[in-house]
């Protein structure tokens, strides 16, 4: 934050739907795709390459985050039943 209590950067980009439905359905086939799949993809949604990455970084975040809490409460589950 700067003094004046602001963050710095930029703001956050909404994405449209239409370009998330393309997102999730190449997320379904990989969630990892390569640096050629992610060129293709900004091209073919008319965005930058950048944003396709980082969309994909945080969704495979947010993927993990759900299931290290299912495994958590899977073991507390176990742990109460022992």
């Amino acid at each position: 934050m700067n003094d004046d209590g602001f963050k710095n950067g930029k703001t956050r980009t909404r994405i449209p739907r239409e370009i998330l439905d393309v997102f999730l359905q190449e997320f379904k086939k990989n969630i990892s795709p390569s640096s050629e799949d992610r060129k293709r993809i900004a091209a073919q949604c008319n965005i930058e390459e950048k944003k396709v990455r980082i969309w994909f970084q945080n969704k495979r975040a947010k993927l993990k985050k759900i299931q290290n809490k299912i495994n958590n409460q899977t073991h507390a589950y176990n742990d109460q039943m022992i």
